[in-house]
C-alpha cells in the first residue's frame, strides 16, 4: 500500500544543510558524486525511502522488546530477523511490480527503482542501528545485497519494455504510410515529432532521478526504435512497393530523431548511435554500394544488425518515379538488381 500511496509523490527536498542530515545523512544516503549542495537541494527519491527506514526502526525495536527477557546474545537472532524483514520487503516490490505492471508509467517506475537503490545505500544505516540498540559490538552482515537488486532489475526491465511499448504506438502509424508518394514531405512526420515529445518528456523526469541501469535502459529503448523501423520496412504485408521519396521522407523522420538524440547526448550516455542501423540502410541510396552497408552492418551489435537476406529482398522492392527527369542522379531499380547480383557473386 505504501508503494501504491507513494506513486505520485514529490522527490524530496533538503532546504537546509540540517535538513539533508534529517533526510539522507542520518540513514547512511549519499548522493551522486559532484552532485552540487546547494540548497534548498532536489533529493532523487521520495518519502517512502524515510518511511521504510523508520519502519526498519520500529521493527527492530518491536523484536528486541520482546527477545530482551528471553536472551542476553543478540548476534545470531537480531540479525535473522532483520534479514526476513529486508526479504519480505524485496518480494512486496516484486509482488507490486507484477500486479501493476501494465498500469504503472515509465516515470514512476523510474522513481521506484530509484528508491530501491536508496534503500540500498541504507545498508549501512541497518548494521550500525542494530548494533547500538542491541549492544552488538563484532561485525553483524543483516543481509545481502542480492535480494533488493532482483528487484531492481525487475524494474529497470518494465521500464524497458514500457519504453519500448511507447516507441511501438508511435511506430505503427508507419504502416499507414504512403510509400509511393508523388514529392517529398520535406519535414518529419507528425508521429514521429510526437515520439520526440514523449522521450523528450520522459528524459527530462529521469534526468531528476539517478542511476546507471535507468538510462541504459533508456539507451536500449531508442536502439530499439531502430530494430523496429527495420522490422516494419521489411513486413512485405506493410510495404510492398516504393520510391526514393519514401527513402527521402523516412531520411526527415530519421534526422529528426537523430537530432534530438544528438542534442541530449553526453559521451557517457552516447545515444548519438542508436540509430545506426536504420541510417545505414537510408545510406545505401546514397552510397550506392552494397558492399559498404554489409561492412558498416557487420560493425554494428549483432542484436541491432540489419538482416542482410531481407534487406536485399527489401531492395527488390524498390521502383522508379514516373518522371525520367525526376530520376536524374537518383538510383534506379537496373542499378539496384546490378548490385544485388555483383553482390550475391561475392
Amino acid at each position: 500500500r505504501m508503494i501504491l500511496d507513494d506513486l505520485n509523490s514529490m522527490a524530496l527536498v533538503a532546504n537546509t544543510a540540517d535538513d539533508f542530515i534529517k533526510l539522507a545523512t542520518q540513514y547512511s544516503i549519499s548522493l551522486e558524486e559532484n552532485t552540487p549542495m546547494i540548497y534548498p537541494l532536489k533529493l532523487p527519491y521520495t518519502q517512502f525511502v524515510i518511511n521504510v527506514n523508520e519502519n526498519f526502526k520500529r521493527y527492530v525495536n518491536e523484536i528486541f522488546e520482546f527477545i530482551q527477557p528471553l536472551y542476553t546474545d543478540y548476534d545470531g537472532i537480531i540479525p535473522e530477523m532483520v534479514r526476513d524483514f529486508l526479504k519480505k520487503l524485496n518480494e512486496v516490490f516484486i509482488l507490486f511490480a507484477n500486479s501493476q505492471e501494465q498500469d504503472i508509467n515509465v516515470i514512476s517506475l523510474a522513481q521506484i527503482s530509484n528508491n530501491i537503490k536508496y534503500i540500498l545505500q541504507s545498508h549501512v544505516f541497518y548494521v550500525e542501528y542494530v548494533k547500538k540498540k542491541c549492544g552488538i559490538k563484532t561485525y553483524v552482515t543483516l543481509y545481502s545485497e542480492r535480494p533488493l537488486k532482483e528487484a531492481w532489475m525487475s524494474y529497470e526491465e518494465m521500464i524497458y519494455e514500457q519504453l519500448k511499448k511507447m516507441i511501438r504506438r508511435f511506430l505503427s502509424d508507419l504502416t499507414g504510410d504512403n510509400w509511393m508518394p508523388t514529392k517529398p514531405r520535406g519535414e518529419a512526420s507528425s508521429y514521429i515529432e510526437g515520439m520526440i515529445a514523449y522521450l523528450n518528456v520522459i528524459y527530462m523526469n529521469l534526468q531528476t532521478l539517478s542511476g546507471y541501469y535507468v538510462e541504459s535502459c533508456f539507451k536500449d529503448a531508442l536502439k530499439f526504435t531502430s530494430k523496429l523501423y527495420c522490422e516494419i520496412l521489411f513486413d512485405e504485408t506493410v510495404v510492398k512497393n516504393y520510391n526514393i521519396y519514401a527513402i527521402v521522407n523516412l531520411k526527415s523522420d530519421v534526422d529528426a530523431l537523430d537530432s534530438y538524440f544528438r542534442e541530449i547526448d553526453l559521451t557517457y550516455k552516447d545515444f548519438s548511435n542508436v540509430l545506426e542501423p536504420i541510417k545505414n540502410l537510408i545510406d545505401f541510396f546514397e552510397i550506392k554500394k552494397l558492399d559498404v552497408f554489409s561492412e558498416k552492418n557487420k560493425a554494428i551489435d549483432s542484436f541491432y544488425q540489419v538482416n542482410e537476406a531481407e534487406f536485399i529482398k527489401f531492395l527488390t522492392k524498390y521502383k522508379n518515379l514516373k518522371s525520367s527527369k525526376e530520376m536524374k542522379g537518383k538510383i534506379t531499380e537496373s542499378e539496384i538488381s546490378s548490385l544485388i547480383k555483383k553482390y550475391k557473386k561475392k
